[in-house]
């Protein structure tokens, strides 16, 4: 709902969403704000609303629009879904540094070609049930 129209034919509210997430709670509040409203009042009346004040206070949250960080003078237009975003667990080029690590790990497995595919059964050149060196079809 839009609320009543202004004097130019324009809602005097805005219907804005506001979400935040943490490890065991997540958070989605939908809020009726005055139009032209800015991001910092938006998230000053969602903690009104039942969002913790700790969370907005905090200087390591970022405050995004839709997934882009936006800073608190941003207008918001009605529809925005503005993401309190907590701050980052791990840096990001260490977390790629252990999921390559990881794959490494994983693709040099033992008894496997190349890390990929099914293991040698018997060794490298051998077919799998035979102890004799596989042939090339030459005889």
């Amino acid at each position: 709902m839009n609320g009543i129209a202004g004097a130019r034919g324009e809602p005097s509210h805005i219907r804005i969403s506001v979400a935040w997430a943490s490890a065991d709670v997540a958070c989605l509040i939908e809020l009726d704000v005055p139009a032209g409203c800015r991001l910092a009042d938006a998230v000053a009346a969602a903690c009104g609303a039942g969002l913790p004040a700790a969370v907005a206070a905090d200087p390591g949250v970022g405050v995004a629009v839709f997934g882009r960080l936006r800073g608190p003078d941003h207008a918001l237009v009605a529809g925005d879904r503005v993401e309190l975003l907590g701050p980052l667990r791990v840096d990001p080029k260490v977390a790629r540094e252990r999921r390559v690590a990881h794959k490494r790990a994983q693709a040099s497995g033992l008894g496997t070609r190349s890390g990929r595919g099914r293991p040698r059964l018997n060794g490298p050149g051998t077919r799998p049930g035979s102890t004799a060196p596989a042939s090339d079809g030459d005889g």
